[in-house]
């Protein structure tokens, strides 16, 4: 499994031209690819840029690669030949699934979750890449079943990013290590049982030796379904 993870902001393009433009052309086109299966939209709700975040589920990593895909690049439609050049920023990441942890009493109903926390970090030069994963999930991830809200997390690699548009508002290499999770409120990072998994003496030992350190909170916009 893998996700297709774009980061993206309007600048020129408003914000019911940019919705406009996912949903009803962007987004569709992509979900007649192979392998690709379902395709949401989010706004942030933390006052950062880039404000807008569009993911896809893909079957693999190969999905993002494919010929197919590619392809796409010439199958635009006027509207969005004329859009895309007034962005802003535009980012892609192919990012590699790791594993998944969904709370017990989650149901298919409330996924994807109606808020998304995203939680990204590259690793200190000479940190312990395996000793960070384990601790990941074996310990951290679990910590997660016990903060109120939190419905799943998925955590992915880097294989490879692309700015497509604009220039990042950052300088700093894009991470490799990634987190999504699903949870049914806003700033459910900002509650004491989420900042506590992160007091354990297992992530202070961890966390000290992380190089950079990024969290975003985005708010559902729509969820698209694969065509029948």
């Amino acid at each position: 499994m893998a996700l297709l993870f774009v980061y993206g902001e309007g600048g020129l393009v408003t914000d019911d031209e940019f919705a406009d433009w996912y949903i009803n052309d962007h987004g569709p086109l992509r979900l007649t690819v192979p392998g690709f299966n379902t395709a949401s939209l989010y706004k942030a709700t933390d006052a950062r840029v880039p404000s807008w975040l569009a993911y896809y589920d893909l079957d693999s990593p190969a999905t993002g690669t494919s010929d197919a895909y590619k392809a796409l690049a010439t199958k635009g439609s006027d509207s969005e030949k004329a859009l895309v050049p007034r962005l802003q920023d535009l980012n892609r990441s192919l990012l590699t699934h790791l594993t998944t942890l969904t709370h017990p009493d989650t149901t298919s109903t409330s996924l994807p979750g109606a808020h998304i926390v995203i939680v990204s970090m590259q690793l200190g030069e000479s940190q312990d890449e395996d000793a960070f994963n384990a601790w990941y999930n074996d310990e951290h991830i679990r910590d997660f079943l016990a903060v109120p809200g939190f419905l799943r997390v998925r955590r992915y690699k880097l294989l490879s990013n692309l700015q497509l548009v604009g220039k990042r508002e950052t300088d700093e290499p894009v991470h490799t290590y990634w987190a999504i999770y699903d949870v049914d409120r806003d700033e459910f990072d900002k509650t004491p049982e989420f900042k506590a998994t992160t007091r354990t003496p297992a992530a202070a030992k961890i966390l000290s030796q992380i190089k950079a350190f990024n969290i975003r909170r985005f708010a559902l916009h729509t969820s698209l379904p694969k065509p029948e």
